[in-house]
């Protein structure tokens, strides 16, 4: 009899631990994110993109690419202020360093578009930034509440 209430015991704890364990939803990888964000704005122009390349990173972000999980970049192939970053940080505490990273990227694009082409620079400076979970996003587009939907859609 003892033998039983001592399996059951244990048992028990092993079915609290999982319950307790609380695994973090998985997030649709970030390419599919990003490439959900760039059809949701059919006016983008042509638009380039990488996808997680350590090399370039330091192109839109200061923080640390070994805090990153993995980026989608997709930029104007013509010059133009559209853009869509969306990074994934390996922790939720590296996020407000990155949506402060991200914010500075898009001051810089403002005031190389108030020198290179002024028309741009009002649309750089409308671009939002937003955080969700583990995600940090840029978006510079005419149709970002669009755009940032499609993030949220398609994340679930």
């Amino acid at each position: 009899m003892r033998k039983r209430i001592v399996c059951a015991a244990l048992a028990l704890c092993m079915l609290l631990g999982l319950c307790g364990c609380g695994a973090e939803e998985e997030a649709p990888p970030v390419a599919e994110l990003g490439a959900a964000m760039l059809a949701a704005d059919a006016g983008f122009p042509e638009m380039k993109t990488v996808e997680s390349d350590a090399s370039l990173f330091a192109n839109v972000s200061d923080v640390d690419y070994g805090k990153v999980e993995a980026y989608y970049l997709a930029y104007s192939a013509d010059g133009l202020a559209d853009e869509i970053v969306l990074v994934r940080m390996k922790k939720n505490r590296d996020t407000a360093a990155m949506k402060e990273s991200l914010e500075k990227h898009r001051d810089g694009r403002i005031r190389l578009y108030r020198n290179y082409k002024a028309s741009e620079a009002a649309r750089a400076e409308a671009g939002i930034v937003f955080v969700s979970g583990r995600d940090v996003a840029l978006v510079i587009s005419d149709a970002r509440g669009a755009v940032r939907k499609a993030y949220e859609e398609t994340r679930g």
